[in-house]
C-alpha cells in the first residue's frame, strides 16, 4: 500500500434478501434501458465448465453498484474509500419471501422448505477465494 493510497483487499458487498427487492432493482435497470422486459435483472452464468465466469461477476458487480450509488451513494461511497477491490453481489438464503406459520405461540415467519432455492451465496465468498488465491479458484 502506498502512502494515502487504498488498500486493494477484496471486499465483497453482498446485498442479501434479494428475493425481496429484486423487483426494484429490474425497474431499475427497464427504466435506464439496460435490460429488457422478460429479461432478468442479473446473470446467474457466474459458473462456466467449473470456472468463475468474471465477465458475469463484473456485469452483475456493475448494475447493482449503479443501482445502489442511485439510491444509496454513501454505502457505495464508503466500501470503495476502505478498498480499491470491491465487488457488489445479490445473494439470498431462502430463495423466498418466508412465508406466515402458525405455531403455538401464534403466528411467525419462517421459509417454506419446499421453496428453498438459494440464490449466489456460494459467489461473495468464492470471489474473494480467488483475489487472496488465485491458483484456489479456477476463473474465466
Amino acid at each position: 500500500i502506498k502512502t494515502g493510497g487504498k488498500p486493494n483487499t477484496p471486499l465483497a458487498v453482498v446485498l442479501g434478501k434479494c428475493d425481496g427487492w429484486e423487483h426494484a432493482l429490474t425497474n431499475y435497470l427497464l427504466e435506464k434501458g439496460i435490460i429488457q422486459t422478460g429479461e432478468p435483472p442479473l446473470r446467474t452464468d457466474l459458473f462456466v465448465d467449473r470456472c468463475l465466469n468474471r465477465q458475469a461477476l463484473e456485469e452483475n458487480s456493475g448494475y447493482l453498484r449503479q443501482f445502489l450509488f442511485d439510491n444509496c451513494p454513501t454505502l457505495v461511497a464508503n466500501a470503495e474509500a476502505f478498498s480499491s477491490n470491491v465487488k457488489y453481489f445479490a445473494a439470498s438464503s431462502f430463495g423466498h419471501v418466508p412465508v406466515a406459520v402458525q405455531w403455538s405461540g401464534g403466528f411467525t415467519t419462517a421459509p417454506d422448505p419446499a421453496k428453498l432455492k438459494p440464490f449466489q451465496v456460494e459467489v461473495p465468498p468464492l470471489w474473494i477465494l480467488s483475489e487472496v488465491s488465485p491458483g484456489l479458484i479456477a476463473c474465466r
